[in-house]
């Protein structure tokens, strides 16, 4: 096993590797494909390993670790970042919190239960502690990030009953973490919108033996794995190119559910639920460059016509996991600025345009 200094000095060498090939390529123009060129070097480059798809869950973690080390935003300093852990259904699940200045000196700050990405398969606490960095710095929300458990040690549905349990978690301390319950919703990207979207799901129509205390108070999803049919025309299309593929999907969907688990069954793939009606305030952002693309849109449409309150960016020339491109990107940049204005909106608040900038 690679011992932590020699990771971080891979992790060095890459991030290094990876912003000299970015001040070579212009932001302004686009590929042909559409792509922005920065984003276009960062596919030639992790082109140089096998894809995720071929390599073993223990190795694919180890990658996936690499790349945020390499190509995402600088880690941010916070007034007060901890950790936790809780006893659920499935064993010990930890989580971390996150406090700007203003979130730790407050009281009844609105909150956001925050679950990975990684198809339940690779990801943790880790990956996405930079992200959850500026969400807490730049919106003055409380950020909960749970480390659920990952696939194929932990199949389906335990990832949803440890988001389920996360959230429950964060109801019961939300006085102690300075949270108002009010305004206390969930979020994530990718395989973590997919929780997301099924603790709020299992609040309205419970089909798992965990259930939901409460209905959260609105749900911010980044790319959103809602459709596990893998039948859409973006699926068909998203075939090689990009960091995210329909092979990968269907790698991480092979670990995760069991031969039983029939991707028709709505618990499985949130968009086939008899109703929409009743779930919260929403906002979905989607990906040009993503096999999720078509289901993430669709999912948006049925809450629409179920009357839902419904926001949504379609980002055109970026791919799947932009969020985890912000140091070399600079487009990913912006657009991780309009999901943080969108999710203040969700809260009910309105964005410091004052901050630094990050």
């Amino acid at each position: 096993m690679m011992s932590e200094g020699n990771w971080q000095g891979r992790a060095t060498w890459l991030q290094k590797i990876v912003r000299w090939f970015w001040r070579r390529a212009s932001l302004a123009p686009l590929t042909d494909s559409g792509m922005t060129a920065a984003q276009d070097k960062i596919v030639r480059l992790t082109a140089l390993s096998p894809p995720l798809s071929q390599q073993t869950p223990a190795r694919a973690r180890r990658s996936y670790r690499l790349l945020d080390e390499a190509f995402t935003i600088d880690r941010l300093a916070l007034a007060k970042v901890s950790s936790h852990s809780f006893d659920g259904r499935n064993g010990a699940v930890g989580v971390r919190t996150y406090h700007s200045q203003q979130a730790a000196q407050s009281q009844n700050n609105a909150g956001l239960v925050y679950f990975h990405g990684g198809g339940c398969v690779i990801g943790d606490l880790d990956t996405h502690d930079r992200f959850c960095r500026v969400i807490a710095h730049q919106t003055d929300m409380v950020v909960i990030s749970v480390d659920y458990h990952l696939a194929p040690e932990h199949c389906f549905p335990a990832a949803i009953e440890d988001a389920i349990e996360g959230w429950n978690w964060s109801l019961d301390n939300a006085v102690s973490l300075n949270i108002d319950v009010n305004r206390l919703g969930v979020g994530g990207d990718s395989a973590g919108g997919y929780l997301s979207v099924s603790v709020c799901h299992q609040a309205l129509a419970p089909t798992l033996s965990v259930v939901p205390k409460a209905l959260p108070n609105f749900q911010w999803l980044i790319y959103p794995w809602v459709d596990c049919r893998m039948t859409s025309e973006s699926s068909r299309r998203c075939v090689s190119d990009m960091l995210l593929t329909r092979d990968t999907m269907t790698y991480f969907a092979g670990l995760f559910f069991g031969a039983e688990d029939d991707p028709l069954d709505p618990t499985v793939s949130p968009v086939l639920a008899t109703s929409f009606a009743g779930l919260p305030p929403t906002y979905v952002a989607t990906a040009g460059f993503d096999p999720l693309e078509d289901e993430g849109k669709l999912y948006a449409q049925q809450l629409r016509e179920a009357g839902c309150r419904v926001s949504e960016d379609f980002f055109a020339h970026v791919m799947h996991g932009f969020i985890g491109m912000g140091g070399v990107c600079p487009l990913s940049r912006r657009h991780i600025e309009t999901l943080l204005n969108q999710l203040v909106a969700l809260a009910g608040d309105e964005m410091d345009h004052s901050k630094a900038q990050w």
